[in-house]
């Protein structure tokens, strides 16, 4: 289960609101006042299914993803940020959603989408991260980053309504494979640019612990995976290998152990088309493999 838990002002009055969704278990999110944590109280759940809830939509997939409590950028208003999920068909469009919602009532405020993803593909969009230069002073996300399974990287705008939508980076393996992404997207300012972090890989069932060339059929994911750090310049870099502009770090193996990873240098000042963000292929001995699966940390 992820949670997002925030101090908010609603109705006037600081409260403590938490916010879930239900992993494997369903397709859903709900909301708790847990200003009392000895007397929590509902507030709301929205779902894939009329039936059980009031608020619904069927795009709503498996709800993996951590939600974003924060400000809107437009109008200074409290909601926060869903996506879609997983698998998100049956019923629903396989389409990647991020939803802005009313924290106060659950009311689905926008419904914004990526055109990425169907019945046949789900676009998997599960994990986002919010941007603020300073959250902690004011609490507003300017910038929200996700990445879905066909290996985009998609950066929503918040300070518009609705949302801006762009696809800032396509991440791929040298043979032009879509690198997974099913971590939640790490944040940081540098030069004053917003720094994406990212790492590819997935591992939604023991299918994804083999090479996607060998299965039957064949899957078109990538089975090398890498690190990538985005710096957001507002502009779509496109498939990211092929841009021309990336540093492109490697680790080593010493026997069973022991990594080395390079150290080439990174100009983050520079300007477009300077080698500025970085990447660095994940393995083992044979470089292929080894999947990002669990969160990034940066410190």
């Amino acid at each position: 289960m992820q949670l997002g838990e925030r101090n908010v002002q609603l109705a006037r009055s600081w409260k403590t609101i938490l916010v879930a969704g239900l992993n494997k278990g369903g397709r859903g999110y709900y909301a708790l006042d847990i200003t009392d944590p000895n007397n929590p109280k509902g507030l709301w759940e929205i779902c894939a299914d009329s039936a059980l809830c009031e608020v619904s939509d069927t795009d709503i997939g498996y709800t993996y993803g951590y939600p974003v409590i924060t400000k809107r950028a437009s109008d200074g208003k409290w909601v926060v940020l869903v996506t879609s999920g997983m698998n998100n068909v049956s019923p629903g469009s396989g389409r990647g959603y991020l939803y802005v919602v009313d924290l106060a009532t659950g009311a689905i405020l926008r419904k914004v989408s990526t055109g990425v993803g169907d019945t046949a593909t789900p676009s998997g969009l599960a994990k986002i991260g919010g941007y603020a230069q300073s959250f902690n002073t004011n609490s507003t996300s300017r910038y929200v980053y996700g990445g879905d399974l066909e290996g985009n990287v998609w950066r929503f705008d918040l300070s518009s309504d609705p949302p801006a939508v762009l696809k800032l980076a396509e991440l791929r393996d040298a043979t032009g494979k879509p690198q997974s992404i099913t971590t939640r997207p790490e944040l940081a300012l540098i030069e004053g640019y917003p720094i994406v972090y990212v790492g590819t890989g997935r591992y939604l069932g023991t299918n994804d612990l083999q090479d996607p060339a060998t299965l039957s059929p064949p899957q078109p994911h990538a089975y090398q995976q890498s690190i990538y750090a985005i710096k957001d310049q507002g502009a779509a870099y496109g498939d990211a290998r092929q841009s021309g502009n990336w540093v492109v770090q490697t680790i080593s193996a010493s026997g069973p152990t022991v990594r080395t990873v390079s150290d080439n240098a990174v100009e983050w000042t520079a300007k477009n088309g300077a080698k500025q963000p970085f990447t660095v292929n994940v393995g083992g001995d044979g470089g292929v493999g080894r999947r990002v699966s669990w969160r990034e940390v940066v410190r």
